[in-house]
């Protein structure tokens, strides 16, 4: 089983619905056998303007052990991997994105996985999921 861990300064404060999201994904990252599951940021740190981390709706794991610097990419099973987060759960109002694979031309960022409860509006994740 991938141990739990947190960097020291994250503040680990989020929504029912994106502790929900929190524990999904540790449970699928800990099935597909990718090590120690770490989050980096959560309720913390800086983020762009109307960040969902402001609002504990938005956290971000570490992936630069699954990443190719070399390439500017990370490995296909990380890719599937979040491709199957991506089916999953943005029907739920989930935003899944694998940076820096899933940044638009110009833009890229660290490694990292970046999860988002971001419903449409009148939605909530447990209605959804009863």
């Amino acid at each position: 089983m991938a141990l739990f861990k947190t960097k020291p300064e994250v503040k680990l404060e989020l929504s029912p619905e994106a502790g929900f999201v929190l524990g999904y994904t540790y449970a699928c990252w800990t099935e597909s056998a990718f090590g120690d599951f770490v989050v980096t940021s959560a309720k913390d740190g800086q983020h762009m303007v109307g960040s969902k981390h402001a609002t504990g709706e938005a956290f971000d794991i570490r992936t630069r052990k699954h990443f190719n610097e070399h390439e500017g990419h990370h490995a296909p099973i990380m890719v599937a991997f979040c491709a199957d987060l991506k089916r999953n759960l943005q029907p739920h109002g989930v935003d899944v994105v694998l940076h820096p694979d899933d940044d638009p031309p110009g833009k890229k960022l660290p490694p990292h996985l970046h999860m988002e409860y971001d419903p449409k509006p009148g939605r909530v994740l447990t209605e959804v999921l009863t």
